[in-house]
This record gives structure tokens, sequence and C-alpha cells, in this order.
């Protein structure tokens, strides 16, 4: 019977970790959306944000839409 080893734990550090950053725009903004229903979703689904920020000139997003995010799942069609 094979003996049990101790296995180092893993510590995560900034010298071991891989940070992926993009350039910050002012011009831009994104949401997300938590699942529970929040005035900030019903704002959202009626567009009223989106005007406003529209006014602005500034770019109004769903946060997992962007190329440069790297979180699961990717809702961008390629």
């Amino acid at each position: 019977m094979e003996t049990m080893e101790k296995k180092e734990v893993k510590v995560t550090t900034f010298a071991n970790t891989k940070l992926n950053v993009v350039p910050l725009n002012w011009k831009e903004v994104y949401y997300t959306n938590c699942p529970l229903v929040s005035a900030s979703n019903v704002d959202q689904e009626l567009g009223w944000t989106q005007e406003e920020y529209k006014k602005l000139g500034v770019t109004y997003d769903y946060f997992r839409n962007k190329r440069e995010n790297d979180w699961y799942p990717i809702t961008y069609i390629t």
C-alpha cells in the first residue's frame, strides 16, 4: 500500500498569479445582474439607465459581453 505524501498547499500571491487588466475608459459603463429582482434590474430592462448614459455619450453594456473579460460563461458569439 502506498504511503500518503503530504502535498504542499499552494499559497496565492501576486508573484505567482497572472492578473488581467484593461485600460480604464471613462466613456464605458458595464453592469451585472443578480438573479433576484431589484430596482436596478427593472431599470436596466426598461432601458432607462442606458438612455441616460447615451445622453452623456457613455457606452452602457453587460459586463460579460466584453472580449477582455475572461469570466465564464462568455456571452459573445465568435
